[in-house]
């Protein structure tokens, strides 16, 4: 594929406009296949709850455009990238789902805003989605939920300093890779 020119929200004519974005089966089941590398059941549950928001499902089903033919769904191209992020993590289960929920979620965010304009007033759009799936996550696991808030940048930060330092450090790498990945 050539990347000689960034793919996203800003490359018209190539461009997608939402409301031409149908989420196909397959486009379904390859989100639904996202819930499956967590290795935390409470986790799983909350990507898969995050996931089933109608808005994340079109922003995930989005095709990826080049010269006027779709090379592939946004979610085949963050899928690999949240795999490579969840090996490359080396740390406890939380730490790891964390990166991987994480990788995944900041990739709809970074799509969500612009990609429905106008729907949204605001840049928390996805925060305001996943947290009453937050919230739940956060009565069966404390852990989990702190380390994704984390991750997200969604927290107050009273984690430990070693954690919290780790853990921004994957993150800006996640960061790094999605936009060498032509996000």
């Amino acid at each position: 594929m050539n990347t000689s020119r960034p793919l996203g929200p800003n490359c018209a004519p190539d461009y997608v406009p939402a409301s031409s974005v149908k989420v196909d089966a397959y486009a379904a089941i390859s989100i639904e296949n996202l819930c499956l590398p967590v290795n935390s059941y409470p986790v799983r549950q909350f990507l898969r709850t995050v996931l089933a928001h109608p808005d994340v499902k079109v922003v995930l089903a989005t095709p990826i455009r080049e010269n006027g033919q779709t090379r592939r769904l946004l979610v085949e191209a963050v899928q690999p990238v949240a795999c490579q992020m969840q090996i490359d993590a080396h740390g406890s289960t939380d730490q790891v789902d964390a990166i991987y929920v994480a990788t995944i979620l900041l990739a709809v965010d970074y799509w969500m805003f612009p990609f429905l304009m106008g729907k949204y007033q605001t840049p928390w759009a996805l925060k305001n989605i996943a947290a009453p799936a937050l919230m739940e996550l956060y009565k069966a696991d404390r852990l989990s939920a702190g380390a994704i808030k984390t991750a997200l940048r969604w927290n107050e930060f009273d984690e430990e300093p070693t954690f919290l330092e780790w853990l921004q450090r994957k993150v800006e790498r996640v960061l790094e890779v999605l936009k060498l990945a032509a996000f």
